[in-house]
């Protein structure tokens, strides 16, 4: 029996079923036109410098069909209300990603403003061959209950398997996440890295890497990972960071290959936070 196939039926045993569980209140994000006039941008003089308010047709995650922003005619403020009446004006589609934080007219203040599809001039991929993917509903369902979790994972392009293990994490707020990488020594062997980057690889915030104890090649002892162990091969050198939503909007896995090329493997979007907000992972490669 092969390495993958021994790999997938030991951490069958281990994976959870999914449970629903209501949700902290977690970044919102929309895709769509915002309203004509001043049904769909609202300024006003704000608290302490120029507001907007920006209608959308769904609700945020402050459960109302607004999004809202102060320091309107400066810096950033002053770029996203170019970005809004700009595409107000000529009917372009925008995304809005939100920061969870409601403010005391029930409407979400705001992370992130594009103009979206055609017309638009921000590029979010990175060239080469590594995918970009958004976490589905049931990620999100079991990040987010509580109790320790298992849950599978795999590469698209590749195939390459992995686990994810969430933990509780009571010390982090819901817009921080803890991240560790390590191996499954049994089937992964190469380095294997995880870099977070603000929304279209603006910037690079954090890199933790893991490797095998005393380097590729070298021969060492290595324990098979089980619950009793806490999934811990005591042969690998690990990293862990914690990382925060207004700063981490990308999660980019990467590998070293046989010449010890580091390539990137694969992209999570900023669906990463509605699943694993207030969590803390470890992030376990099982096959090279």
């Amino acid at each position: 029996m092969d390495v993958a196939k021994e790999n997938a039926m030991r951490w069958a045993s281990f994976l959870t079923a999914l449970a629903l569980l209501p949700g902290l209140a977690y970044a919102s994000e929309f895709v769509g036109p915002i309203g004509a006039g001043a049904e769909g941008l609202r300024f006003s003089a704000g608290t302490a410098s120029p507001r907007v308010a920006v209608a959308v047709a769904k609700s945020t995650s402050c459960q109302g069909p607004w999004y809202a922003y102060e320091n309107a005619d400066t810096g950033l403020g002053r770029l996203w209300t170019a970005t809004l009446t700009e595409a107000q004006a000529q009917g372009r589609l925008v995304r809005i990603v939100g920061n969870g934080v409601c403010d005391a007219s029930g409407a979400e203040g705001v992370l992130f403003v594009e103009q979206h599809g055609a017309g638009s001039t921000h590029v979010c991929a990175r060239g080469g061959a590594a995918p970009m993917i958004s976490l589905d509903a049931n990620h999100m369902r079991s990040g987010q209950s509580p109790g320790r979790k298992l849950m599978g994972y795999k590469l698209r392009v590749n195939q390459e398997a992995l686990v994810i293990l969430v933990d509780d994490a009571p010390d982090l707020q819901p817009n921080q996440i803890r991240l560790e990488v390590d191996l499954d020594a049994d089937g992964a062997r190469r380095g294997k890295a995880i870099e977070a980057w603000s929304f279209c690889q603006g910037s690079r915030t954090g890199l933790i890497e893991t490797s095998m104890q005393g380097g590729f090649g070298v021969g060492v002892i290595c324990n098979p990972i089980s619950p009793a162990n806490n999934f811990r091969s005591g042969c690998t050198n690990t990293q862990s960071m914690v990382i925060q939503q207004d700063t981490t909007s990308e999660l980019w896995l990467r590998k070293r290959d046989w010449a010890g090329v580091w390539h990137y493997a694969e992209g999570i979007d900023s669906t990463l936070w509605k699943a694993f907000g207030g969590r803390s992972l470890r992030f376990i490669w099982l096959t090279d």
